[in-house]
């Protein structure tokens, strides 16, 4: 069952009572974005992000290998926000195989098949897979909130500051660059990390330039809608589409997502979908790891 903490931490790297209402596809027409600032575009997508402190979500998952091997689970999310992630994994007949939880600068696995167990910082994903992913950058990849992979000590020293909201949308003002792209079946803006111009020259002068190329795609009702993730140096891609919403609270909230993710030897395909989705839920955060357990090392 390594397999399947293997497709949980692959998830958040590309990472990772319902009210029930319209369904809203990224595709619908909807008048012209105005000329808008980084700044005020930045400060809509947050204050279009849905509130809570608490979110209980049932979800179904596949995935898909480039062998087309494929795996399918179902289970529950938890989240408390920018606190704690929770996640158990079911199987068939609805048997719980795995739970997973993110605290902090902590992941928690426990794989209740086999009785055996991991605790890692959160720096394990970086040291296995090469990619410094925060624990809000989870958080907001599958809440469908703005997120930016860290490049440099600068760029985490700027972001981890508080107050997290100035600091953020500062980073964002100096950092990301409003594209000229259009496309003829929706509106949007398109953000940049980098201009147009700067990656064709590092990629002249440099083989393999060390740069991530981050593209984020913004719809009418300022969520995100796709993001891109090009690393140039590690030969790697990775693209997130938030394919359909829902609307509670008069917030639009993500209920169906795909990842893809490639780089020289894999190709992975990751659909997740959100079916039932609980705001400010009584629920608990249950992770006992019983005494006999084995680590997995």
């Amino acid at each position: 069952m390594k397999t399947t903490f293997k497709i949980v931490v692959f998830l958040l790297i590309t990472i990772l009572g319902c009210r029930t209402t319209k369904k809203v596809t990224v595709q619908e027409q909807l008048p012209s974005l105005k000329v808008r600032s980084i700044e005020k575009i930045y400060d809509s997508i947050i204050n279009c992000a849905l509130k809570f402190d608490t979110i209980s979500l049932k979800y179904n998952v596949k995935v898909i290998e480039s062998n087309n091997r494929s795996y399918e689970a179902s289970g529950s999310l938890r989240i408390i926000k920018d606190n704690l992630i929770w996640i158990s994994i079911q199987g068939p007949l609805n048997i719980e195989l795995a739970r997973i939880m993110i605290k902090n600068d902590t992941i928690y696995f426990y794989n209740k098949i086999l009785n055996e167990y991991m605790i890692k910082h959160i720096s394990y994903i970086y040291n296995s897979y090469g990619v410094n992913l925060e624990f809000k950058d989870i958080q907001n990849i599958l809440l469908n909130e703005f997120f930016l992979i860290q490049e440099t000590d600068e760029e985490r020293n700027i972001m981890n500051n508080t107050p997290e909201h100035i600091n953020e949308k500062e980073f964002i003002r100096k950092n990301l660059f409003k594209s000229k792209e259009k496309d003829s079946t929706e509106y949007f803006i398109v953000l940049k990390s980098y201009r147009k111009h700067k990656v064709k020259r590092l990629i002249k002068k440099y083989e393999r330039p060390n740069l991530i190329l981050q593209t984020f795609k913004i719809n009418t009702f300022y969520k995100i809608c796709e993001i891109n993730i090009d690393d140039f140096y590690n030969k790697r891609k990775a693209n997130i589409k938030y394919l359909k919403h829902t609307q509670i609270n008069d917030k639009f909230f993500p209920t169906s997502i795909e990842f893809n993710y490639s780089d020289t030897l894999n190709k992975y395909i990751i659909f997740l979908e959100y079916t039932k989705i609980n705001i400010e839920p009584n629920v608990t955060f249950p992770f006992n790891i019983p005494k006999d357990a084995k680590i997995i090392e």
